[in-house]
């Protein structure tokens, strides 16, 4: 995985941030649908590692907020995600769920915008 600033839409605009100190940041803001069950927006931390005899990364939910929104995603999806890579470059990554299905196209940013940053710093 290649650390930096990354975007994508899935159930809303993701903003990740991937720090080469082993840990990771979500920023989402949900669309309709996903406001019913997380909220508008959610928070998450992770520490992550990537296991290259599988070409899979892990992420592993440390904190977050708003806790009832973090308590849906763990529910949900346990306090693990688990992903293939399927191709890396400076511009775009692309992981697929191990469902062998849902693919996440991210697209990479030079930063986090500021709006979406401050729309997050009471969380």
């Amino acid at each position: 995985v290649v650390a930096g600033h990354w975007t994508s839409e899935y159930y809303g605009t993701r903003y990740l941030t991937v720090r080469n100190d082993g840990t990771a940041t979500i920023l989402f803001q949900a669309n309709t649908m996903a406001r019913m069950v997380v909220g508008a927006r959610l928070r998450i931390e992770y520490t992550w590692e990537y296991d290259p005899s599988k070409e899979r990364v892990i992420f592993t939910m440390v904190d977050g907020g708003p806790e009832s929104g973090i308590a849906y995603v763990r529910k949900l999806w346990g306090n693990q995600q688990k992903q293939d890579v399927l191709f890396v470059c400076t511009g775009e990554l692309h992981l697929r769920d191990l469902d062998g299905k849902t693919e996440h196209h991210w697209v990479a940013l030079n930063e986090i915008p500021n709006k979406v940053q401050d729309r997050f710093a009471k969380l």
